[in-house]
This record gives C-alpha cells, structure tokens and sequence, in this order.
C-alpha cells in the first residue's frame, strides 16, 4: 500500500497529479502548515492523520529481506511513495532523501544484483504496442459514435484463435502428398 496520507489529499493527491513524484508543489499550496512541517524532516514528518516515511520504510523492511533472499525474479507493482523508497534502496540513495527519487511512469525499473553485496538499477519504458487486427484474425467495423473501433469477432473468439504457421501448414501439405504416393 501506499503512504497513508491521512487527511492530505484527500480527494486530490491521487486523482489530479500523476507525475513522476508526488505533488510537493500543491502540498505547499494547499497544505502550507504541513509542508513547512515536513521540510524541516521530509522523511520523520508524518501526514496528519497518517504516517511518515520511516514508519513506510518499516512496513516494507520484510518485503525487502524476502526479495534480496530471493534466487528468483521478482516482480514488484506498487504506489509511487513503496516505490520510492525500494528503488532508493537499491539505488544506494540514503532513504531519507526517497521522496526526491522520480519514479517515470509506465517503465520497469529492473533491478539486479552485483558480486560484493550493490545493486545495478537500470529504466526500460514500455512502448505502446497498436492492436493489429490481422494478428488476431478480426475484422474491424466502422469507427462507433465514440470514436472507438471494435472488433466483429466476441473476446472467446479472438482468446480462441491461433495465427496460421506457414511453415506447419506447408509440412502438413508435404507430409500429406507424400503419404499419397
């Protein structure tokens, strides 16, 4: 879970921004006796009514051990606030200075281990892949009065649907011609 933000944000914080960090910007504007609060200790400041860094970072202190125990990938999907402070981490940011860490969106932060004990974190954004209607053997109708295009073939249909293998289709052809001679 996120950073329990108590009555900061409420109705806000997670609905209107979506950068790369939380809003600080419209916290000091809207919240000004917080914010100057949370300047002087960003990490030990708790939200009002919710918690502070420090107390995330010990919610997340097993997460963290079962992952660097882990001899296996893990995948980690989380809040901006959770990931902050583990990508902080790995990163050998000191974890008080986690709230500055940028998290992009849509991006896998890859993290992996190194001889001596570090981490190597590398950034691989993810593209937009366009659905391709002959991938999935569909015909595509006219666009619908909300500009959306939909496809004439029902979701069981397109999950059923194999794409053809030339190659397979062609041995099968052979195979056949053969078993005739």
């Amino acid at each position: 879970n996120p950073i329990d933000k108590g009555t900061i944000g409420a109705g806000w914080w997670d609905v209107e921004c979506h950068g790369n960090a939380p809003p600080w910007e419209e916290v000091k504007k809207r919240h000004p006796e917080f914010y100057s609060s949370w300047q002087s200790d960003p990490f030990k400041t708790r939200f009002p009514g919710g918690e502070s860094y420090m107390d995330l970072v010990k919610r997340l202190e097993s997460v963290l051990i079962q992952v660097e125990m882990s001899t296996r990938p893990v995948l980690i999907v989380s809040h901006i606030t959770v990931l902050q402070l583990l990508v902080a981490y790995f990163r050998g940011t000191p974890v008080e200075e986690a709230w500055k860490t940028s998290i992009p969106r849509d991006t896998v932060m890859e993290v992996s281990p190194t001889t001596g004990g570090g981490f190597v974190c590398e950034e691989h954004p993810l593209v937009p892949v366009p659905l391709r209607s002959q991938d999935y053997g569909m015909d595509m109708e006219p666009e619908s009065p909300k500009g959306k295009r939909r496809a004439s073939r029902s979701p069981e249909e397109v999950s059923e649907h194999k794409p053809v293998d030339d190659n397979r289709e062609r041995e099968a052809g052979e195979a056949k011609r053969l078993r005739e001679q």
